[in-house]
């Protein structure tokens, strides 16, 4: 899969380069269907019904979601001297700003329902749930 990955030249033909100091050489490609045709298929998978309710019955967080926008997401390189710099300024940890989600039960994989798509934004409830769970 990692072979399927545009080189830096390619994903600058394909994507959006970003220019900030925190992000300098840092290209993203969210049209997945600019993505090469294996990563294609693995965006599929993952985003698919099948795949999001087995991931919402192991890990007990219903309704999981696929964002067809991939805000925030898709496919990132970063090039020759390039950086991504993450920097945290609030004074709110993660784990007090979002309250750890509460299992619901857990349905059959068969009956798992609601599984429509919506839009997550840059986050997904999964992603704010293992953050808030990671010990401190």
């Amino acid at each position: 899969m990692a072979g399927a990955y545009p080189t830096f030249q390619r994903a600058r033909e394909l994507g959006d380069e970003f220019k900030g100091v925190n992000e300098h050489g840092k290209i993203q490609i969210t049209d997945a269907s600019r993505f090469p045709q294996k990563v294609q298929a693995l965006n599929a998978a993952l985003g698919s019904e099948g795949f999001l309710a087995d991931l919402a019955y192991i890990t007990g967080i219903p309704e999981l979601r696929y964002d067809p926008s991939l805000a925030g997401g898709g496919i990132h390189v970063t090039g020759p001297r390039g950086r991504l710099m993450c920097t945290w300024t609030s004074t709110t940890r993660v784990a007090e700003a979002v309250p750890a989600a509460q299992p619901a039960a857990v349905p059959e994989p068969h009956v798992a329902r609601g599984l429509g798509r919506r839009r997550q934004g840059s986050g997904t409830r999964a992603s704010r749930a293992a953050s808030s769970a990671s010990p401190r």
